[in-house]
């Protein structure tokens, strides 16, 4: 069926993982008889779930592509070309965001999963933050200037 046909309501029953993700959160600890909502996201728990996926996938892949003395290291590299190392990283999620492109488009996507896609293109979104948050920045103009 063609992606345009699918029915955007049709959601697929939970995983195992959101399941122990909702459960993790939301039963009540032994010998209490209430929920602990001080540290219950507040959230979809489906969402908390992907954010420490994304947390584990960065641990993985930065045994590979970062050094020990700095994880984003890889992404840096662009400022060897002369591109600040935050647009490198935006530059790699504009690689993932061709990807899901592609796979709108021919319903298929060789060499990567449209998960992997999309996971990486949150941790590609967040490294860019990060190496933007590091820039020094200029104050704002005020107001009248």
């Amino acid at each position: 069926m063609p992606i345009g046909d699918k029915n955007p309501w049709d959601v697929p029953k939970p995983s195992e993982e959101f399941e122990k993700v909702v459960r993790r959160y939301m039963t009540p600890p032994l010998g209490e008889g209430h929920l602990d909502v001080a540290s219950a996201p507040k959230g979809d728990p489906r969402f908390h779930a992907l954010l420490k996926q994304i947390g584990d996938l960065h641990d993985l892949k930065q045994q590979g592509y970062g050094t020990h003395e700095d994880p984003l290291a890889n992404v840096r590299a662009s400022e060897a070309f002369g591109i600040p190392a935050w647009v490198g990283a935006m530059v790699r999620a504009n690689d993932k965001m061709k990807r899901l492109q592609t796979y709108v488009k021919q319903e298929t996507l060789p060499c990567e999963s449209v998960e992997d896609a999309f996971m990486d293109l949150a941790v590609y979104a967040l490294i860019g933050l990060i190496l933007f948050r590091e820039q020094p920045r200029e104050q704002p103009p005020t107001r009248g200037r």
